[in-house]
């Protein structure tokens, strides 16, 4: 996704977030397109100067935390079985194990 602002995400090692906090030359608050917490339970979302993006919850349009009641994570994989992404995890275990 293109950063709109030219800003790099960055966060606190207490949560996750997508998207930088910033002020444009009007005074206008931008904050992290999407925060997670580190327990997953809790989040916020801010209007997002990096993504151009409006505050993805109606409810909480103001950055307020939000509970997470449930979430989908996906990834991508140049696997095209299990089997395959079995055996390519595998191995990034064993190289992470045995690194010096």
């Amino acid at each position: 996704m293109e950063e709109k602002d030219g800003m790099a995400p960055l966060s606190p090692t207490s949560s996750s977030g997508s998207g930088s906090g910033s002020e444009d030359d009007k005074g206008v608050h931008y904050g992290f397109g999407l925060g997670i917490e580190s327990d997953l339970l809790h989040g916020t979302s801010s209007s997002c100067a990096t993504f151009g993006s409006p505050p993805l919850s109606f409810e909480h349009p103001d950055g307020s935390p939000f509970e997470i009641v449930n979430m989908e994570v996906w990834t991508l994989t140049p696997c095209m079985t299990l089997e395959e992404a079995e055996k390519l995890e595998l191995g990034r275990f064993f190289l992470e194990a045995h690194r010096q």
